[in-house]
Parts: structure tokens; sequence; C-alpha cells
């Protein structure tokens, strides 16, 4: 069902006029007749308090390349195709350009809008660059650390990076504030080494 703006704008000013007449009552019945009126929604219409609807569109991101292509010109590790959600088939320009640049070795700055895929722009090519390391039997040691300003922010990522590194053999961790420092207070079960949950 589509949104209609005018009446979704009005649903929210009826809201913020009724707060202010409960959150501020007159004692003096004269002054909160007046109140009322002055608050009255078509009093409001003509007044400076509500401008609007306005409404702002975005249009889509541009398209970029194709996974299978990315994986095809040795961008990306073949196994990504497998690890990579079915439904993305293809990635945004923006995307492109991050991986291909972060691949190349290149200092890269991603900055688009909200559920553009700034997390895929670094993470792809990370996890592509486990994946070779494994298939060269390098040893053991930190590929990666991801910083992130929020334990939320992390904690969210946390279940996007299981879905992504299940059954690769490729470890990681999460480090927070509330991360025990001792092994002994760390609540669960321990896995054996070379285990990881599948999907």
């Amino acid at each position: 069902m589509a949104l209609n703006p005018v009446v979704y704008t009005e649903k929210v000013v009826k809201s913020f006029l009724r707060y202010q007449l409960t959150a501020y009552p007159f004692a003096d019945e004269r002054l909160h007749r007046q109140m009322r009126q002055l608050l009255s929604l078509d009093q409001t219409r003509e007044s400076p308090l509500l401008k609007g609807p306005y409404i702002s569109l975005s249009r889509s991101f541009r398209q970029g390349s194709a996974v299978q292509d990315l994986i095809a010109g040795g961008v990306l590790h073949p196994h990504l195709r497998q690890r990579i959600p079915d439904e993305i088939i293809q990635v945004y320009g923006h995307q492109e350009e991050a991986i291909r640049a972060i691949c190349g070795g290149k200092t890269t700055l991603i900055s688009t809008g909200t559920g553009s895929g700034k997390t895929e722009c670094f993470l792809y090519p990370i996890v592509s660059r486990c994946l070779e390391l494994k298939d060269e039997d390098a040893p053991s040691g930190i590929c990666a650390v991801l910083v992130y300003p929020m334990n939320a922010l992390a904690e969210d990522q946390l279940g996007r990076l299981r879905a992504l590194l299940a059954g690769t053999g490729i470890p990681f961790g999460m480090y927070v504030g509330k991360t025990p420092e001792n092994e002994s207070d760390v609540a669960g079960i321990r896995l054996p080494a070379g285990a990881s949950e599948t999907q």
C-alpha cells in the first residue's frame, strides 16, 4: 500500500498539536480556548508551524559488473559466488569501484547513502583475500581488523560475517566492551579447532 504524504503529514501534525495542548495546559479557560484555536489544524496550515510536505526522491544506484564477471576477471575469489547471497547477481557501480581499488591495494574511502552496500565494498575483498591465503596454505594470522564506532554496529555485522564465512574455515572474532578479558569468564561452549557452523 502506497504512502500518501499529505495524509501522513497531517497525522504527524495532529499528533504534534495534541501533544502541545496536553503538555502545556492553561488554567485560564479563555487562554486555553485561544490556544486550542491557534493550534487547530486549519489555523496551523496557514501558520509557519506547518510547511510542506516536501518529497525527496532517491534515484537508484548505478549498476556495476555482475559478481560472476568480477570472479571471472580474477578480482574476487571463485568461492565467493557460493558465499554471496543468490539474489545479489550484480554489484552497484560504487561497489565495483571500491572492490577493484581495495583488491588493487589502494587506500579507499566509501561515502554513499544508507542501504547502498558500503559493507560489501570492503567485506567482499577481505573475504576474497582470506580465501586466497587459505588456498596458498599461508600461515595463520590476522588478515583484517574491522573497527566500528559502536558495539551495536559490530553486533549487527556479526550475523552477516557468520553467514559469509560459514563453512569456509576462516575464523573471526568480535571484541567489544563486554568481551570477557579472562577465558574463565567466557560463557558457552568452545568449539573444537577447525569447527564452524554451517547454514
